[in-house]
């Protein structure tokens, strides 16, 4: 639970920090003549959207589970990624098509003011800040709502790296240069596009029960074998709900032990992983006699199996 309260916090950040620059970035810009800082500004209060979605997310995720949900609410934080996922692939769409209408349409020059090019630039500064906070808490956690939402300051902030370019310039060039300001909002929504769409094929396979990468089945197969008693790891799948990590292993034994052996061995197999796993929430151990995996290896890569495996069953 501890883990879902860091979560919550950096989302909570986020959300206050987004709301203040969003409404600085847009008002500079209308006032600063700057549909860049504008489309950079509704960028930034978009972040207050997924911001509030990832902590609704991972409020339901920290539930424990229930007689309806036995395995837990984790599956709500995947649910949020792909949520702040779409509305970034709307808003860049919104954002490309104003920009792509302003660049095609003539329009009187104005050139945007020294306090519009100052936003731009404090914002490359705070949001990388807010970035790196975010994809520090969720590395430590396992988030993927809190990392979609860092990766979103971070598009936020070279979105405003983007804004800055195009304001200067506009600027420094005068209406020669007039179009840079509209074509840097394009930039942006490009930019917000790119990171929406990176967003959602990782939640997607989150949702669809992909197996947990080959460095995470790799340590958990060792941690099994440190276990005196267990002789060979045959099977182990891995699969990610929320910031939990859920196991499923098969483990070889001395094939002349009692039941009760083999069970007590599976027991303390599942308490080494789960105490030197911060994120592993619950492993179902089988116990097979050592030297059935060989006899049994040419079935895993049958239909069957394979279906088993995706989806972590």
């Amino acid at each position: 639970m501890e883990r879902y309260g860091k979560a919550q916090f950096a989302a909570a950040i986020g959300l206050v920090a987004n709301g203040v620059l969003g409404l600085a970035k847009i008002t500079g810009g209308t006032l600063g003549r700057s549909s860049a800082l504008v489309a950079d500004g509704v960028h930034s209060l978009s972040d207050c959207g997924t911001s509030v979605a990832a902590l609704i997310g991972l409020k339901v995720a920290a539930k424990p589970p229930d007689k309806g949900h036995p395995y837990g609410h984790g599956r709500a934080e995947s649910i949020t990624g792909k949520v702040v996922a779409i509305i970034l692939i709307i808003i860049a769409v919104i954002l490309a098509w104003n920009s792509a209408s302003r660049l095609l349409r003539p329009h009187e020059y104005s050139a945007p003011f020294l306090g519009a090019l100052l936003i731009a630039g404090a914002s490359i500064l705070i949001k990388e800040g807010l970035f790196q906070y975010k994809i520090r808490v969720a590395k430590k956690t396992g988030s993927t709502a809190i990392e979609a939402d860092a990766w979103h300051h971070r598009s936020d902030s070279f979105s405003s790296v983007a804004a800055f370019v195009g304001i200067g310039a506009s600027m420094a060039g005068g209406p020669k240069w007039a179009f840079m300001d509209n074509a840097a909002a394009g930039a942006v929504a490009l930019i917000i596009l790119w990171v929406g769409v990176s967003i959602f094929r990782k939640t997607w396979g989150e949702l669809m029960d992909a197996s947990a990468p080959e460095k995470t089945l790799g340590n958990l197969r060792a941690l099994a074998l440190e276990v005196p008693g267990v002789d060979a790891v045959e099977k182990i799948f891995a699969r990610k709900s929320g910031l939990d990590i859920f196991v499923d292993i098969h483990i070889e034994v001395d094939p002349e032990m009692t039941v009760k052996e083999g069970h007590d061995i599976a027991r303390r197999v599942r308490k080494h992983i789960t105490g030197e796993s911060d994120n592993v929430k619950n492993v179902l151990v089988h116990v097979e006699p050592h030297g059935s995996g060989a006899d049994e290896a040419h079935l895993f890569n049958q239909p069957s199996d394979v279906i088993w495996r995706n989806f972590g069953c």
